[in-house]
C-alpha cells in the first residue's frame, strides 16, 4: 500500500481496552481482551499490533491516531503512551469519549441525518447522557446532563449500581436485565428519574452498591441482601424496578432530544444501548421514524469510534459506512487452523490435557452441522472474522436446536445462570413470522415478542417474558451461517437455531488456538477449536474449506443429591478417600425410572441408613455439571442438590446397605464449613446453605462451578 493512502488508528485506554484501524478500503478492530483473554481488559497494544498486521502496514503507514478514555477529560498525548512507540506527538489527538460513541453511531447508520443520542456510565466531564444533530456536514453537540449533576444521577451508573447491588460486576448489566422479567416492578411506587427536558436527573447520590444502600435507607425500599445474584425474591423485584425505570426514563429522553433535534432518525450508542429491552421499546416510539445502534455500542466500540473520527479530521470527510455485520476482525487461513488441529507448535495451542478426537473434511460444510444441530448435536462454528460486540453473531457460535437442547447447553457448557435466555437467530425473510419484529435486527440488539404461535416450537429461546433477543441474519452478509440457518430449516421447517457466545465465562475467542481457562475443569487450553475439548460442544467446524472437527464428548450421567440438615441446621458430609480425600454430599445416579426426589431418597437409605419416612425432601435448591471418572470411564455427571431436613438420631450407617467408599460421615456447623482446610464439594456449599436458611429456597436452582 502506497503512504499516500490514507490510513487511520483508533485506541481505547479504558475498560474494554482496543484498537482499531481504517483505510479507504478496510476496517479492522479488536478488543484487548480477545488477545489477552481477560474480561473487560484495557490496554490497546496486542490489539494495536493485530490490526497492523491484518492491514498489512506498519506504525510508519499511519497518518493520525486517535485515543480515548475515561476520566474527568479525555487523555493527554503524554498520557496515551504512545510516545515510546516512536509516534510523532502530532499525529497523536485525544477524542472526548462520548463524542467517539457518538462517530460509531452515526457513521456506521444508515442514515444521513440522525439524532444521536449517547447514554452510558460515564465518559469524561461528567458525561452521562449526551445529545448530538448529526448530518453529512458534520456531528454536533447540542446538549446533555447538568454537568453539576452527580454521575449517580445519571442512567446507566443507576443501571450498574443496582447490578454492583445485586452481586454482579458493573459490567455485566445484562444479567440484571434478564432477571427483571422475573420480578415485580410495582413493589417500589417512587420514580427513579426524571427527565426534565432533555436533562436526567436520577435520585442516586452515590455509584454503585453503596448508592443503593443509600436509597433504600431514604426511601424505606426493602430491596433484598447485598449480593443475592437472584436468588431472592426482593432482589428480583430490584432489578425489574430499575429496568422498568431505565426504559421510562430512556423512551422520555429520545422523545426530548428528537423534538429539540427535528430530526427523526435515533442513532443510540453507549452501554446503555446493549439493553434489548428498551431498546425494542424506543424503536416503536412515534417519534423515531428510524432507529440504529452499533453491535459495539459500549466501550468495545470506542476505539473503532476514534478511527472514524481520525479519518474525518485527516481526510476531512465524514466517513459513512453503514454495516451490514459486526465481523471486525481478521480472517485465519486453513493453514493456520490445520496447524490448531495438529497441535503444531507454531499456531500456539496449550493444553494441560490431551485429549482425544477426530476431525475430517466436509464438502458442505452448513449442511453437515445443520443435520449435527437437528440431530441434537450442539456444536462450535468458527468462520471468518471474529465480532467486535459483546455478542456472537455467527462468527465466533455456539449453535444449538432451539426446540430441545438448551437445557443440556446451560449444563455442560455455559454455566449460566439458569434465568438467563439463550438468543435465537433467524433467517431475515422469516423474522416477521416468529416474531413480532417489523425491521432487521442483525445485531441482536432488539428484543422484541415471540408469536404466541410459534413459541413452544422454539421453547429454548423464548424468554420467560415471552420476548426473545433477535438476530436476523442475511445469507449475503453471512453466507456460511445464513447456509447452515436455510439447511436446519429443511431439515425441521423451523428456520431458527439457537445462538450463544463461544465461550464459558471468559472472552468470545479469536483465533483457531486462542488460550482459554475453564475453572469447570481447571484445564488450561487454546482456543475455538481446543476450546471444545474442554467445554463440550460436539463439533467445531472450521474454516470454509477445514470443514469439521468432532470430539470425543463423554456421555451423560444423571445424578441426585441431597443437602442434609438438621434441627440445629448442621451439614451432614460424607468422607471419602479417593483423589486425596474429600467430603461431599450424599446422593448418586438415578436409577431407570427413576426421578430425582426418589433417588436423592434411595440414596439416603443406602449411603446412610436414613428411612424416607423420616426425610423432610425440600426444594431443588442447586445444580452442577462435572467431568469425572466412573469405573474407569469418563462421563459427564449433571447433579441437582436436594434440601432434606433429618433429625440426626435418624442417621444409622449400620443400616446402609450399599456404604460404597464412604470412610466416615460428620455434622458440621456454617461456621466449620467456612474454616474447613480439606476438599469440600461442591464449592460454594456454605453460601447456597446460608442463603436457604436466611431466605428460602431459591426460585430458580443455583448453578455450582466447582
Amino acid at each position: 500500500m502506497k503512504r499516500a493512502t490514507p490510513c487511520v488508528v483508533g485506541i481505547n485506554l479504558g475498560h474494554d481496552g482496543g484498537a482499531a484501524l481504517i483505510t479507504d478500503t478496510t476496517m479492522v478492530a479488536i478488543g484487548e481482551e480477545r488477545l489477552n483473554r481477560t474480561r473487560y481488559s484495557p490496554g490497546w497494544q496486542a490489539a494495536l499490533l493485530y490490526c497492523l498486521r491484518a492491514a498489512g502496514l506498519t506504525l510508519a503507514d499511519v497518518g493520525l491516531v486517535a485515543v480515548s478514555g475515561i476520566g474527568r477529560t479525555p487523555p493527554t498525548r503524554a498520557e496515551t503512551g504512545l510516545a515510546h512507540l516512536g509516534i510523532d506527538p502530532s499525529r497523536i489527538i485525544p477524542v472526548d469519549h462520548h463524542l467517539s460513541h457518538a462517530y460509531t453511531a452515526y457513521c456506521l447508520s444508515p442514515y444521513q441525518d440522525a439524532t444521536v443520542l449517547v447514554v452510558d456510565g460515564g465518559g469524561n466531564n461528567n458525561d452521562t447522557e449526551t445529545y448530538y444533530r448529526a448530518t453529512r456536514d458534520g456531528i454536533e453537540r447540542c446538549g446533555g446532563n447538568p454537568p453539576a449533576r452527580p454521575r449517580a444521577g445519571g442512567i446507566g451508573a443507576a443501571y450498574e449500581a443496582f447490578t454492583n447491588w445485586l452481586g454482579w460486576h458493573e459490567q455485566e448489566a445484562g444479567k440484571t436485565m434478564a432477571l427483571a422479567s422475573y420480578g415485580d416492578a410495582g413493589h417500589y411506587l417512587a420514580p427513579l428519574f426524571d427527565v426534565v427536558d432533555t436533562h436526567v436527573h436520577g435520585r442516586l447520590t452515590h455509584t454503585h452498591a453503596p448508592g443503593v444502600a443509600d436509597l433504600a435507607e431514604r426511601t424505606g425500599f426493602d430491596f433484598g441482601p447485598q449480593g443475592s445474584r437472584g436468588r431472592h425474591e426482593l432482589g428480583i423485584n430490584a432489578a425489574a424496578y430499575i429496568q422498568e425505570q431505565t426504559e421510562r426514563a430512556l423512551c422520555a429522553l429520545a422523545e426530548q432530544t428528537i423534538t429539540t433535534t427535528g430530526l427523526g432518525n435515533l442513532c443510540l450508542a453507549g452501554g446503555v444501548a446493549l439493553n434489548c429491552v428498551a431498546a425494542d421499546k424506543i424503536r416503536r416510539l412515534d417519534t423515531v421514524t428510524g432507529y440504529f445502534a452499533p453491535p459495539a455500542a459500549s466501550d468495545r466500540g470506542q476505539a473503532l469510534g476514534c478511527a472514524l473520527y481520525a479519518w474525518h479530521r485527516l481526510t476531512g470527510d465524514l466517513p459513512k459506512r453503514p454495516l451490514t455485520n459486526d465481523y471486525f476482525g481478521r480472517d485465519y487461513t486453513d493453514e493456520e487452523i490445520l496447524q490448531a488441529l495438529d497441535r503444531d507448535p507454531r499456531s500456539g495451542i496449550v493444553e494441560r490435557r490431551r485429549t482425544p478426537f477426530t476431525w475430517r473434511r466436509e464438502s458442505d460444510i452448513a449442511q453437515t452441522a445443520a443435520q449435527m444441530i437437528a440431530d441434537g448435536k450442539i456444536i462450535g462454528w468458527f468462520q471468518g472474522g471474529s465480532e467486535l460486540g459483546p455478542r456472537a453473531l455467527g462468527a465466533r457460535s455456539i449453535l444449538a436446536d432451539p426446540r430441545t437442547t438448551a437445557g443440556a447447553l446451560n449444563h455442560r457448557i455455559k454455566h449460566r445462570e439458569p434465568f438467563r435466555p439463550f438468543a435465537p437467530a433467524v433467517l431475515a425473510d422469516h423474522a416477521a413470522t416468529w416474531f413480532d419484529l417489523d425491521v432487521p435486527s442483525p445485531f441482536m440488539l432488539l428484543a422484541p415478542p415471540v408469536r404466541e404461535d410459534r413459541a413452544d416450537k422454539i421453547a429454548g429461546v423464548v424468554h420467560v417474558d415471552g420476548t426473545a433477543r433477535v438476530q436476523t441474519v442475511d445469507p449475503e452478509a453471512a453466507p456460511a451461517y445464513g447456509a447452515l440457518i436455510e439447511h436446519f430449516h429443511q431439515l425441521t421447517g423451523v428456520p431458527v437455531v439457537l445462538n450463544t457466545s463461544f465461550n464459558d465465562r471468559e472472552p468470545i475467542v479469536e483465533t483457531p488456538a486462542t488460550r482459554s481457562r475453564h475453572s469447570r475443569t481447571a484445564i488450561w487450553t487454546r482456543h475455538a477449536l481446543a476450546d471444545t475439548w474442554s467445554s463440550g460442544p460436539d463439533s467445531a467446524p472450521g474454516a470454509a474449506t477445514l470443514k469439521s472437527m468432532t470430539t470425543s464428548t463423554p456421555p451423560l450421567r444423571e445424578a441426585a443429591r441431597a443437602i442434609v440438615v438438621d434441627a440445629e441446621d448442621r451439614i451432614l458430609l460424607l468422607r471419602y478417600d479417593e483423589n486425596g480425600g474429600f467430603w461431599a454430599t450424599p446422593g448418586g445416579s438415578l436409577e431407570d425410572g427413576e426421578d430425582h426426589a426418589t433417588a436423592t431418597l434411595r440414596e439416603l437409605r443406602e449411603e446412610l441408613g436414613i428411612d424416607a419416612k423420616a426425610v423432610e425432601l425440600g426444594a431443588q435448591l442447586a445444580e452442577r455439571s462435572q467431568d469425572h471418572l466412573v469405573g474407569g470411564r469418563e462421563v459427564r455427571q449433571v447433579e441437582k442438590y436436594f434440601l432434606a431436613r433429618v433429625c440426626a438420631a435418624d442417621v444409622n450407617p449400620a443400616h446402609a446397605t450399599q456404604p460404597d467408599n464412604i470412610r466416615e460421615h460428620r455434622w458440621w456447623t456454617i461456621a466449620e464449613l467456612r474454616a474447613a482446610q480439606e476438599t469440600v464439594y461442591p464449592v460454594g456449599l456454605a453460601d447456597l446453605v446460608t442463603a436457604t436458611l436466611e431466605h428460602g429456597a431459591p426460585l430458580r436452582p443455583v448453578v455450582l462451578t466447582g
